[in-house]
């Protein structure tokens, strides 16, 4: 899978103009080939359904059964040992006979990198002229029913819809026609505004766009049908909860040297004023948020960056990779730089959605700039290299080898090898 830069006929420009936050639109057969195949869909499904299994995980996958898409453990219905999504689904099919089932997993585009270069690449060109959303999420549809359990709704973000196997059929309807029918919303029973429905036959190959707020319900045809959707959403007060998560944790780590419970000592004074200092136990209280703009500046640059590389889409995860040595030939990308931003006498950088924080320095600048060339190194050559121009130390030289080994773990920067239209 390489990186997708399909787009709506006429171009992102004249769908944003005509469509975006406006009305639904169709377009058959625009992607060929798709997003990604079947196949490749199937495998990041057993992928996430095995790490799922995990102690402590919190892998986003959800069952849905029933004709109300009623909740259910999950655990006896992944695909763990299953050879294909065909023998899957016959599997499902035996389990809940004549039921209405869904497999959803969640930022399905972090478990495989080449997807979510694919999903990057796609979403550039619109995010360009619309900004980065808040919350961008490749969600996965693995279903069979009849009229959706969910009902007539709309959804808080606007959708990108696609089918990989299968079809269903999307009603759709603007609020106006919602609004003189409310006993609908919620439920299946719509017969009485029907024939008022926008009616889209999604097939493999086809996009539906839906906007955020657009009133739809999803009919099947009982047969097993596989589903990726985009959901971009700009509601959520992102960047005020992520300010305030950062604050909370920073307060947290430097609340625990202050005592959870105090007294003070009975202070005399004449006239009304006070003249001595705060207790000790006070200083402590107030001296804890001292310096908490600085770090806030830090962790909102994190945050920032790593949004920016990532297009907001959920960071591939880290390969399990050793440490990098000074005898491996170490390679950047140079269609996909790290990005550097320096807050204080910090240097916060991101790479594929991935942020990172070292010290202030020439010779890490001078570095991440040969990475971000695209030309091959040998990692002891290139650190002695930064380390004489910049009279680095060897503990500068100890921050380096950290960092690529971390760039590394994120796809940043590759080893051995020449990725891929790459020069010397």
């Amino acid at each position: 899978m390489g990186d997708m830069t399909a787009a709506p006929p006429g171009g992102w420009k004249e769908f944003i103009a005509r469509y975006w936050r406006k009305a639904p639109v169709h377009f058959p057969a625009m992607l060929n080939p798709g997003l990604l195949s079947a196949s490749e869909g199937f495998e990041i499904l057993v992928a996430a359904s095995r790490a799922a299994g995990e102690p402590g995980s919190r892998v986003p996958i959800h069952f849905y059964t029933g004709k109300g898409f009623k909740e259910s453990d999950p655990r006896a219905f992944l695909p763990l040992r299953d050879a294909s999504l065909d023998a899957y689904a016959e599997r499902l099919a035996g389990q809940l006979p004549g039921q209405n089932f869904v497999l959803a997993l969640n930022h399905a585009e972090s478990w495989n990198d080449a997807l979510w270069l694919r999903c990057r690449g796609f979403l550039r060109e619109l995010y360009a002229s619309v900004g980065i959303p808040e919350g961008t999420d490749l969600a996965f549809w693995l279903s069979r029913a009849g009229v959706s359990g969910f009902g007539v709704h709309n959804d808080p973000f606007d959708h990108l819809i696609f089918v990989l196997t299968g079809r269903k059929r999307f009603l759709l309807w603007p609020t106006e026609i919602i609004r003189t029918h409310p006993e609908v919303v919620n439920d299946t029973c719509y017969l009485g505004i029907r024939d008022q429905s926008l009616r889209v036959d999604l097939e493999p190959g086809d996009m539906l766009y839906i906007p955020e707020g657009y009133y739809h319900v999803v009919e099947g045809d009982g047969r097993p049908c596989f589903q990726v959707s985009f959901a971009m959403t700009s509601e959520r007060m992102f960047w005020l909860d992520s300010f305030r998560g950062a604050m909370h944790r920073s307060q947290e780590v430097r609340l625990r040297d202050v005592p959870s419970s105090m007294t003070i000592p009975l202070t005399h004074f004449e006239g009304g004023e006070v003249t001595t200092q705060p207790p000790p136990t006070l200083e402590l209280l107030t001296n804890v948020f001292t310096g908490l703009g600085g770090e806030m500046r830090l962790n909102v640059a994190r945050t920032w960056l790593a949004r920016l590389t990532g297009l907001g889409l959920a960071a591939p995860r880290e390969r399990d990779v050793r440490a990098i040595t000074d005898a491996d030939l170490v390679q950047g990308d140079r269609d996909n730089p790290i990005l550097l931003y320096p807050v204080g006498d910090r240097l916060v950088g991101a790479a594929r959605g991935h942020s990172f924080v070292t010290r202030e320095n020439e010779g890490i600048r001078a570095l991440m700039e040969h990475v971000n060339s695209g030309h091959r190194g040998r990692v002891g050559e290139l650190l002695d290299a930064q380390v004489a121009t910049w009279r680095g130390s060897a503990a500068d030289r100890a921050e380096a080898h950290r960092l690529l080994t971390q760039l590394y773990r994120v796809r940043a920067v590759d080893v051995g090898s020449l990725l891929p239209g790459m020069m010397d």
